[in-house]
Formats: structure tokens, C-alpha cells, sequence
């Protein structure tokens, strides 16, 4: 198998590719104004050659990226193979970004949530109001849900990987907003659970505790290439690619889905959750409420 270069390696090259076909411009038609060779370009858009500083100043002046954008990039490419933890998180669309390219390749995905509903099975008004809590300001969310809704489609997408979500109980339990919004939301789990590159496990909370109350994560395997973890918390956010850490997660989810209800059992659970709230629903008279009543 051949094999690609770090994360920060591919999520450079990843940008890269993408800001070239936003330019309209060809491999051919860069690589002439660089210097480089067309194969050289595609190599450096795969992953399978790392770009220098250098030579990344040169293609983002070519693709006329300047500012924030330009020295972020550059520090992709100075610290291609550092460990990938940022403290100080970026902005929201550029942390976002870099895991929706990742998806995007993608061959499979496991999502291992212990505290919220995964973001590739939240609806919108799940994600606006996790936002007001969060204490997002008002004009971002918008964007928030359009970012999310748009990585969304990678299930969907000619291709798409396989994906698997492990989800503790009290994630799926603790209420969002108003109940008829958490019935939606598990209503639209279990529409996406019956695709077929898609597979939901619940964790029972009888299960007591398990492995995964570590934190939550997302393990990303490629066609080529290693694999990927990405870990995001409020105030940071990294991706490990080190095969003996991987191998590590690996055999935590394996773990997981040991304790976890079968695909089936999982899909009767969602049916009586979502037939819970609703009835909570009707009897708080909350039917008609939409988003939660929640102060930004």
C-alpha cells in the first residue's frame, strides 16, 4: 500500500488541491507557472510527496491566498512532522475544514461519542442549539449548521465510506431543547441507520462503565495512507496518526461494540427513545416548540 505523509502532511495537501480547483485552473496550468512537472503537482496533492515551505509560498501566491489563510498554511507546511495539537483553537471553519477533508477520503469512519450526538447524524435545530449553549455567537451559527449539513453529504456521496457511530445512552437521552426536537432527532438516527455503509450502536447505560468514557473521538482509514484519530474539546483540538496509538483505538472500539446493543437492538432502542420523547411531548405541551427556548 502506498503511503501518504503525516496529518498535517495530507491535510495540507488536501487545502492545496481544493484552492486550486476553486482557481479553475489546471494541474498543467500551475505547474507551468510554478515550475514544477504535472506529476510532481499531483503528487503533492496526494499526499505522496511533502511540499515545502517554499514551495507552498509559491503556490498559494499563484492562488492569490493571502493574510490568516497564507500563514496558516505555511505553518502546515514548516511543521509537517510535528504532532498536530493546537491550544489555541483556530477558527471554526478552519478546524472544520480539515476534518471534512479527511472524511471526504475516507474509506471508513468510527465515531466513538460519549457526550452529544455525532455531528454527521445531528439535525439543525440540534446543532443551533448546542450552539446557543455553547455560547456561539449569533451570527456564526448559520454557518455552523451549513458547515455541518455539507460534511453531512459524505454519507451519502457516490462512494461514501462506511461509517459507525458508537453512542453512550446518556448522549442520546439528555435533552436538547424541547422534546418534540430530540424525537426528531432520534427519528433522523434511525432514517440514517437504514443506509447500508451505515451502522448505529447504542451503549446501554446498564452497561455500567466502559472503555470509552475516556472521550469522545473520531478514527478516519483511508485507501491509502494511515489512519487518522481527531480528538476536539472546547479549548483544543489534535489528530494522531502514530500507527501504535491507532492500533490502540482500534482495539478500544472493538471493545465498545462488544458492550454495545447489537444493530438491531439498537434500532428497537432508538424506536421506544423516539416514541418516549414524543410522548413527553404531548404531555408537557411542547408539540409546537421548534428550537429550544435557550439565551444565546
Amino acid at each position: 500500500m502506498d503511503k501518504n505523509g503525516s496529518a498535517r502532511v495530507r491535510a495540507l495537501a488536501a487545502e492545496l488541491k481544493d484552492l486550486r480547483e476553486k482557481s479553475g485552473m489546471t494541474t498543467l496550468q500551475v505547474s507551468r507557472r510554478a515550475g514544477y512537472s504535472p506529476p510532481v503537482l499531483n503528487r503533492m496533492e496526494n499526499a505522496l510527496r511533502e511540499v515545502s515551505p517554499e514551495e507552498t509560498a509559491t503556490l498559494l501566491a499563484i492562488y492569490d491566498i493571502k493574510g490568516k489563510d497564507r500563514e496558516r498554511l505555511l505553518e502546515l507546511a514548516r511543521k509537517s512532522q510535528e504532532p498536530w495539537v493546537e491550544i489555541t483553537v483556530p477558527p471554526f471553519g478552519t478546524r472544520t475544514q480539515t476534518l471534512a477533508n479527511f472524511e471526504a477520503t475516507a474509506t471508513r469512519i468510527v465515531h466513538g461519542s460519549m457526550l452529544r450526538i455525532p455531528g454527521l447524524l445531528q439535525t439543525p435545530d440540534y446543532i443551533r442549539t448546542v450552539a446557543m449553549v455553547r455560547g456561539t455567537q449569533a451570527g456564526e451559527i448559520d454557518e455552523l449548521v451549513d458547515t455541518r449539513m455539507a460534511r453531512q453529504l459524505v454519507l451519502t456521496k457516490r462512494g461514501a465510506p462506511k461509517y459507525l457511530a458508537i453512542i453512550d445512552e446518556p448522549a442520546l437521552r439528555r435533552r436538547a431543547g424541547s422534546d418534540q426536537l430530540m424525537a426528531d432527532q432520534i427519528r433522523h438516527i434511525l432514517d440514517i441507520a437504514g443506509m447500508p455503509n451505515v451502522d448505529i450502536r447504542v451503549i446501554p447505560f446498564d452497561h455500567g462503565l466502559h472503555d470509552g468514557l475516556s472521550g469522545t473521538y473520531i478514527m478516519m482509514d483511508f485507501a491509502k495512507g494511515d489512519s487518522v484519530v481527531r480528538f476536539d474539546h472546547r479549548h483544543s483540538w489534535m489528530f494522531l496518526d502514530q500507527p501504535a496509538l491507532i492500533t490502540k483505538y482500534r482495539e478500544m472500539s472493538d471493545k465498545l461494540l462488544r458492550v454495545a446493543l447489537t444493530s438491531a437492538e439498537t434500532v428497537k432502542f432508538l424506536g421506544r427513545l423516539e416514541a418516549e420523547f414524543r410522548v413527553k411531548a404531548k404531555r408537557d405541551g411542547s408539540w409546537s416548540h421548534g428550537v429550544a427556548e435557550v439565551q444565546p
